[in-house]
């Protein structure tokens, strides 16, 4: 279940941040925002759980999860070749277009 957008943007600023810990294939420790240490977060076959009280009891998807969610995604499309790209670092180039009648 999803109840909204806040859950993915909190995941993608905890994934942002990098305050996720990689433990082993589909097992991460990922760290409470409000700084009470860290939870667990697993993906068994294509199902998420987390042990947050948020997804314990509500039986949504956290902002855990999704934090996983995104760094797994980060860290595959890096293995795969897709570096993020900083354009600061691109060649300034001057490109002038003409018109010709």
């Amino acid at each position: 279940m999803i109840d909204g957008p806040s859950r993915v943007i909190r995941g993608m600023e905890i994934a942002f941040k990098k305050e996720i810990r990689y433990i082993a294939p589909g097992i991460y420790r990922v760290k409470s925002q409000n700084g009470n240490g860290w939870y667990l977060v697993a993906k068994k076959q294509e199902k998420w759980s987390c042990k947050c009280p948020d997804h314990k009891y509500r039986k949504f998807i956290c902002k855990h999860i999704y934090a996983a969610l995104f760094s797994s995604l980060g860290n595959l499309s890096e293995e795969l070749g897709f570096k993020m790209m900083n354009i600061d670092s691109l060649p300034n180039l001057d490109i002038t277009v003409t018109h010709t009648a």
